[in-house]
């Protein structure tokens, strides 16, 4: 795997996330810093949830991006994508992390709403930037 493909995932991650986060406000930020206790910064949180995001996104160009096609099957494809990391982030990793329930699926919620947005819009944005033509 390319190392250039791995930071231009980073990147459009991060882009990605800030849709994500202007769907769930700055409260978000809180939450992340909040997990790893009362005494920590928001800094600490937005930090955290940049790694995240560049992670999302990294994941995205080196393994996830090559599957989409273009057109509608790049919006699936995100679509997909953005499901499975709502399942992976805000319902494993975070209730393993505070003691919550695992998997405590709630399509109501708008952290599903968020993972939706964040994940087509990093195939979308990966798409016109013809990252899956430069395989």
């Amino acid at each position: 795997m390319e190392m250039d493909k791995l930071h231009r995932g980073g990147m459009l991650g991060i882009i990605a996330s800030f849709l994500y986060l202007a769907f769930l406000g700055s409260g978000e930020i809180s939450t992340i810093a909040g997990i790893l206790g009362e005494g920590s910064a928001a800094i600490i949180g937005f930090i955290l949830f940049l790694i995240g995001s560049a992670v999302f996104g990294g994941i995205y160009t080196g393994w996830v991006e090559g599957m989409a096609t273009g057109g509608w099957q790049t919006l699936v494809v995100g679509l997909v994508y953005g499901i499975i990391w709502w399942i992976i982030a805000p319902n494993i990793i975070v209730p393993a992390i505070t003691g919550g329930a695992v998997l405590a699926l709630d399509l109501s919620g708008a952290h599903f709403y968020a993972h939706i947005i964040s994940g087509v819009s990093l195939a979308w944005i990966a798409e016109a930037t013809g990252g899956s033509k430069e395989a």
